[in-house]
């Protein structure tokens, strides 16, 4: 009897678990956007740390230039690999694979260039 209660239980928090992240499964696209904006923001924060986090150092105008090229880079294989398309809920080993070789390429351009 309670073994049924509790089987009753876990069929009602999955079924409501499902329906819940199904409804607010988070778009692709928006996925790609929050990888683009911390590439930049990320590109940004490693040329403040290369100029000692003194502001006044910091070339703005250069870094903004080199944190674009770096994010047209990294946006190219983004999109070749679609290293954004798994879901969070439900990424697999193939998808951490994709992310790494997208990752790899644009760093070995990046350092080739």
């Amino acid at each position: 009897m309670l073994y049924n209660r509790y089987q009753e239980l876990l069929e009602f928090i999955r079924a409501n678990a499902s329906a819940f992240f199904h409804k607010y499964s988070v778009p692709r696209w928006m996925l790609f956007i929050h990888d683009v904006v911390l590439v930049f923001l990320t590109f940004i924060f490693a040329y403040f740390l290369r100029y000692n986090m003194i502001a006044e150092d910091l070339p703005i105008h250069q870094a903004f230039i080199h944190g674009l090229m770096t994010l047209s880079v990294y946006t190219m294989f983004m999109i070749t690999f679609k290293s954004f398309a798994g879901l969070i809920r439900h990424t697999t080993l193939t998808d951490v694979s994709l992310v790494l070789v997208s990752n790899t390429a644009s760093a070995t351009i990046l350092v080739l260039y």
